[in-house]
């Protein structure tokens, strides 16, 4: 896939030249139309995007549809003099690749969203500098990196015309991944954070947002921009400036720093509690204007991903719901295959088989969706039962294109050793939190894996966002062993100056997993921000940490699973 080393070599020592493709319809699925709105006076959104991004080293065209509903944005292309060309709706990365059909597989290929108005050449001209400079498939920025400093929608992906034709021929014609050009290239090859040189170290702009997926965010971006004669040439931080002055700042989740990454934030959504009464409190359900609530602001702080299950009562049919009405298509869903109540040691081959689609097709149902994000084993003993035959039912469905990836969530240490003996198993989740000193022989080997690994349990179902005598005792501690933990819990929070006991567990668990997101489920929409900046202090030194280690005692596995906790 990649090009030869002497081309690139050739290209490194000279300006690159790249070819930017603003993919555009009219059809957005949360503001129709917003590409034609007049974002300043006159001038519509696309093009001042288009006379932001164009200059002598980047040849820019607008790609659009051949459908009727794009007329409207090739009339506007030809009238305004901007290059366009059109292809197919829905097959978006066959666009770009009929578009650049004549250019060698070495091309430097642009992709940048109509969404993103603010993009200019300045950060796609950085960004094809660091691409050559640094070899690797695809360079992505998010906006949403705890260290690029990059407003959410400053953001463009480079890469070479050779890594997207192997995309293609990689996946079906009726893949959903296509809509989204580089999926296939972020799972698969070599993938790079763009690390910005653009600003200052004290010129951080990471909580605002420049992309317009809603009216109101248009009207946001508009009124920003009124400051100005003359925005195409407006300084890029004077435009963030001003933008901050209009905008109310957004507690943006950090990412998870990985050099060879998955696009995922540090925190995840966990959403039992969207289906079930669920922790310490088991006497409440969240109602479906909770619930999307707390959707929203997952979305709204960045939140990549949302963790649910088969067997999570409502969880999947109220996010497939959410997801649906709002048309966010920020969030990735992992859920879990069923416990497959109904298979028994009588089952026939036939009958497992059956009731692992079945499971299946119903979290499609309930999600909304074609294609599942993910899938993991809810069970991890179904990894070897009768010889892989759930695995590999499993595994055929990823090659019929209904499942993305697959996983496992796990329990114990015995039950991940299996996990990571099996190459198929690329997403694990784990149960680890301060208190859990089960999981210290498999850190380095997670932490330097390259899988996508969950770290669920890390508030101990609630226990350790409000350490308390009564509480532990219910997991069953005696009474002194309760009060001496819970003192020497808020010992710790306050000689770590931590604000409080969940932000003591959040950063431990982040300092020993930094390569991990860790799964947080929360019964109000402010926990999430409040989560975020948290983990935006970053991890504990090495020294606390040992404090940390050195001063907590080792107690019995049955306190650590709350499966074996005294039901009261």
């Amino acid at each position: 896939m990649s090009p030869s080393s002497s081309s690139i070599q050739k290209q490194t020592h000279e300006r690159a030249h790249a070819h930017v493709g603003i993919q555009a319809r009219f059809n957005s699925s949360r503001l129709p139309g917003k590409v034609l709105l007049p974002i300043h006076r006159d001038t519509a959104l696309l093009e001042l995007l288009y006379r932001r991004v164009a200059s002598e080293a980047l040849t820019t065209t607008v790609l659009t549809s051949a459908e009727a509903s794009d007329d409207a944005i090739a009339d506007l292309c030809a009238q305004r003099g901007l290059p366009h060309f059109r292809g197919s709706l829905n097959d978006v990365l066959g666009r770009y690749l009929q578009k650049y059909r004549s250019l060698d597989d070495v091309a430097i290929i642009v992709r940048v969203t109509a969404d993103n108005p603010l993009v200019n050449h300045l950060l796609v001209s950085d960004m094809v500098r660091d691409f050559v400079e640094g070899p690797c498939d695809l360079l992505t920025s998010t906006g949403t990196s705890p260290h690029d400093g990059l407003p959410y929608g400053y953001h463009a992906e480079v890469f070479r015309l050779g890594g997207l034709r192997e995309s293609h021929k990689q996946m079906r014609e009726d893949d959903p991944r296509r809509e989204h050009v580089t999926l296939w290239l972020k799972e698969n090859s070599e993938t790079r954070w763009y690390q910005s040189k653009l600003f200052l170290p004290e010129k951080q702009f990471a909580d605002l947002k420049c992309t317009v997926d809603t009216f109101n965010d248009f009207l946001t971006v508009q009124q920003a921009l009124r400051e100005f004669d003359d925005p195409v040439n407006a300084p890029i931080e004077s435009v963030f400036a001003a933008l901050r002055r209009v905008q109310s700042p957004v507690s943006r989740c950090p990412m998870v720093d990985r050099s060879k990454m998955h696009s995922r934030s540090l925190l995840c959504l966990g959403a039992v509690q969207l289906g079930l009464p669920y922790g310490m409190k088991k006497d409440h359900l969240l109602t479906v204007p909770e619930s999307r609530k707390i959707l929203a602001k997952a979305s709204e702080c960045g939140v990549t991903h949302v963790d649910t299950a088969r067997a999570y009562g409502q969880s999947e049919s109220r996010v497939g719901s959410f997801l649906q009405a709002s048309r966010d298509d920020s969030l990735t869903v992992y859920t879990k295959l069923s416990g497959l109540s109904d298979v028994g040691d009588d089952s026939s081959d036939s009958e497992v088989v059956r009731c692992v689609e079945q499971s299946v097709h119903d979290s499609l149902r309930n999600l909304k969706k074609e294609r599942l994000d993910a899938l993991l084993l809810h069970r991890a003993e179904h990894l070897h039962f009768r010889g892989g035959l759930i695995v590999n039912t499993l595994a055929t469905l990823c090659e019929a294109g209904l499942i993305g990836k697959l996983g496992a969530s796990v329990q114990t240490p015995a039950e991940l050793e299996s996990c990571l003996g099996d190459p198929r198993m690329v997403v694990l989740q784990v149960p680890y939190n301060l208190l859990d000193w089960r999981w210290e022989p498999f850190l380095e080997r997670l932490n330097t894996s390259k899988l996508e690994v969950f770290v669920r349990s890390v508030l101990l179902q609630g226990v350790l966002a409000a350490p308390h005598k009564t509480v532990f005792e219910k997991t069953g501690l005696s009474a002194t062993e309760s009060s001496q933990l819970v003192d020497l819990l808020n010992t710790l929070t306050k000689e770590l100056g931590c604000e409080g006991p969940v932000e003591l567990a959040l950063r431990y668990v982040h300092t020993r997993l930094p390569q991990g997101s860790i799964v947080l489920g929360v019964h109000d929409p402010a926990e999430i921000p409040q989560a975020s900046e948290f983990l935006k202090k970053g991890p504990f030194t090495e020294s606390e940490v040992q404090r940390v280690v050195q001063q907590l005692p080792r107690l019995e596995e049955a306190m650590l699973d709350p499966s074996q906790w005294p039901q009261s």
